[in-house]
């Protein structure tokens, strides 16, 4: 059963890092304009 948690976190958790990632990619932009 911890691995169906472990599952069910994996979800969110990436959905974070994406944007996260897409938010250090966006920061140089909103800066240059």
């Amino acid at each position: 059963s911890f691995g169906y948690i472990l599952t069910l976190m994996e979800i969110p958790m990436k959905m974070l890092t994406d944007f996260l990632y897409l938010l250090h990619c966006l920061r140089p932009l909103s800066w240059s304009l």
